[in-house]
């Protein structure tokens, strides 16, 4: 998994200040009033195509402070294919997934920490295909 790729979809994800808890799966994730509302917000008031432009700037930043060998050319040409539910729904598994880090951080959970490593291993979603798509 990209961590730069992540980074990006955490930064338009913690713009977003009304996020619900999501499930395990986006069909479950919309179906819950709250979540689809939520996402239907972030679409009317242009939080979506921001967030994918963060994503892109983002991506150029990195890129050029580490030296990496992501293609944001490639990221902008997959992020475009992307549908606004996904990129929503991966923006918000993103952001609950920085706060469960960030817990088992602070309380020194070192269990709970390789739990969600190996989540993010064995996680197959649109963030690792168009990291595996867009890798030089």
């Amino acid at each position: 998994m990209n961590n730069n790729l992540y980074k990006c979809f955490l930064v338009f994800a913690l713009s977003m200040y009304s996020v619900v808890a999501s499930s395990t799966d986006m069909e479950t994730f919309f179906a819950d009033p709250k979540n689809r509302k939520s996402f239907e917000a972030a679409s009317k008031n242009g939080m979506i195509k921001k967030g994918r432009e963060q994503v892109l700037t983002h991506c150029v930043k990195e890129s050029k402070r580490t030296k990496s060998n992501e293609d944001c050319g490639c990221y902008k040409k997959e992020m475009d294919k992307l549908s606004d539910e996904v990129f929503f729904y991966q923006s918000v598994t993103a952001y609950l997934e920085f706060n469960e880090r960030v817990e088992a951080r602070k309380n020194n959970n070192a269990q709970k920490l390789a739990l969600l490593d190996k989540k993010r291993a064995e996680r197959s979603g649109a963030l690792e295909e168009i990291h595996e798509k867009c890798k030089r």
